[in-house]
C-alpha cells in the first residue's frame, strides 16, 4: 500500500473524505479525530492529536497535510494488522 497510485488517487479525490472535511471548514482537531475514527476505529490519543494538529497547522497547505495524515494512518501497523 505504501506506494499505491490507486490509494493516492482515492485519498486526493476531490469528492473524497479529505476534500469533504476541508470544505466543511472543520477545526483541525475535529479533522484529525474523524480520520482516526474512520481508519483505526478509535480516537487519537492526546499526544497523537497534538502532534497531528501541529503538523497540519504549520504546513504550507492544509489539504496536502491532511492527505498525508490519512496516508500515514492507512499505512500504519495498527491499520494494516487490525483492519
Amino acid at each position: 500500500m505504501l506506494a499505491s497510485p490507486e490509494l493516492q488517487r482515492d485519498i486526493a479525490n476531490p469528492k473524497g473524505t479529505v476534500a469533504t472535511l476541508i470544505k466543511e471548514r472543520k477545526p483541525t482537531a475535529e479533522v484529525v479525530s474523524e480520520l482516526y475514527l474512520r481508519t483505526l476505529s478509535r480516537p487519537p490519543s492526546e499526544a497523537e492529536l497534538a502532534d497531528a494538529v501541529a503538523l497540519i497547522d504549520t504546513a504550507p497547505a492544509r489539504q496536502p497535510a491532511v492527505e498525508d495524515l490519512l496516508w500515514t494512518l492507512l499505512n500504519s501497523k495498527e491499520f494494516v494488522f487490525n483492519h
